[in-house]
């Protein structure tokens, strides 16, 4: 499957990679976690596993995701470093490379976004992405000796009823 964006984007992204100089390789770490034996379900669950890719995100999500025909439960989008951070497109953007790859995604978009990076809490105030409505966490001072906040999110689609009250 390939994504057809608009605006060239795809024609932009090739002439990108082809002068692009690899500043990191690619590598890529799955971390599974267990909880200890004598800690009950109160403390969480059993088990959670953790995947951690360093590579270009629409790709590594293209790839991992639609390909496979899965969708992630959660998806952190912290500090990822557009504009002068050297993407070429902006993760937070509704209209950018990883929205449109994971909106087209049939097994549906991530329940929840962790949403943040350098920055006062009003930056992250609201999710980057369009239905992603209900704030359940905010961690602040998310860097250890700088600003830095990120507001975990769930997807909540609302709609409207005959008379305009939000239905959910």
């Amino acid at each position: 499957m390939s994504v057809q964006p608009k605006n060239g984007e795809k024609f932009l992204f090739r002439i990108y990679k082809s002068e692009m100089k690899v500043v990191k390789k690619f590598f890529a770490i799955w971390a599974v976690y267990y909880r200890k034996t004598d800690f009950g379900d109160a403390y969480g669950p059993k088990s959670f596993s953790l995947l951690y890719i360093c590579d270009d995100g629409p790709s590594a999500y293209q790839y991992l995701y639609n390909d496979n025909n899965i969708n992630p439960k959660w998806l952190a989008l912290i500090q990822p470093g557009h504009g002068f951070g050297l993407n070429y497109t902006n993760y937070f953007e509704k209209d950018g490379m990883l929205y449109k790859l994971a909106a087209i995604n049939i097994s549906g978009m991530p329940e929840y976004l962790l949403y943040g990076g350098y920055g006062k809490y009003y930056r992250y105030k609201e999710a980057c992405w369009p239905n992603y409505n209900r704030q359940i966490a905010h961690i602040d001072k998310y860097y250890s000796n700088m600003d830095g906040e990120v507001t975990i999110w769930k997807r909540q689609i609302l709609f409207k009823g005959k008379d305009g009250q939000l239905l959910k």
